[in-house]
C-alpha cells in the first residue's frame, strides 16, 4: 500500500511538472532567445534510448524482465528522422553535438565489443553530415582500440563519464 501511494503521489507530482513546463513552453512558443544565452553557446541534444538500447521494455508485460528487439537500435534513418532533422529544426544555430549515450548494455548481446564498434560506425557514417555527434559508453569492455577507430575515422567526440561501469576518465581515452 504504502509503495503504491507514494508512487501514484509523485506520478500526481510528475504530470503536473510536465503540465506546467508545457504550459510556459506553449507560452514562449520555442523562443529560444528568453534564455539570453552567450551568442557562442550550443545546446547539447540526447537522443532518445530507441536509438541506444538493443531492447525494449514489452509493454504487454508487467515483468522488468520482459524486453523484446528494438528495430530501432542503431538505425540511421530513424535517428535522422526523430532526432537530428527536429534538432536541427527547432534549435538551428544554437545546436550543439548530439549525444548517443549508451547505457550498461549486455556486451554479448551486442556481439561484442569489435562487432558493436562494425555497428556504431555504419550507424554513424549514415547520419547527416554537419552536426557534431557524440558518443558516451556505459560499459568499459565497449572502449575498444575498434571503438576508438570508429570514432577517430568519422570524426566522432568521446563523452567523458563518471559511472561506476567506466574506467576514470584519463583511461577512457
Amino acid at each position: 500500500g504504502r509503495v503504491h501511494a507514494h508512487r501514484g503521489q509523485r506520478n500526481e507530482q510528475q504530470r503536473d511538472v510536465v503540465k506546467e513546463q508545457a504550459a510556459r513552453a506553449e507560452e514562449h512558443d520555442g523562443d529560444l532567445g528568453r534564455f539570453h544565452d552567450p551568442d557562442d553557446f550550443r545546446f547539447v541534444v540526447k537522443a532518445h534510448a530507441w536509438c541506444t538500447q538493443p531492447t525494449q521494455r514489452d509493454p504487454g508485460h508487467t515483468s522488468r524482465g520482459n524486453h523484446t528487439p528494438n528495430a530501432y537500435f542503431l538505425h540511421p534513418g530513424y535517428a535522422t528522422e526523430h532526432v537530428v532533422e527536429p534538432c536541427l529544426a527547432g534549435l538551428g544555430p544554437k545546436a550543439g553535438p548530439i549525444l548517443f549515450q549508451f547505457s550498461p548494455l549486455d556486451v554479448r548481446t551486442l556481439g561484442g565489443p569489435q562487432h558493436f564498434a562494425v555497428r556504431l560506425h555504419a550507424f554513424l557514417e549514415a547520419l547527416p553530415c554537419g552536426p557534431v555527434y557524440a558518443v558516451e559508453l556505459r560499459n568499459h569492455q565497449l572502449l575498444s582500440s575498434a571503438y576508438h577507430e570508429v570514432l577517430t575515422d568519422l570524426g566522432v567526440c568521446h563523452c567523458f563519464n563518471i559511472h561506476p561501469s567506466m574506467p576514470a576518465l584519463r583511461e577512457q581515452m
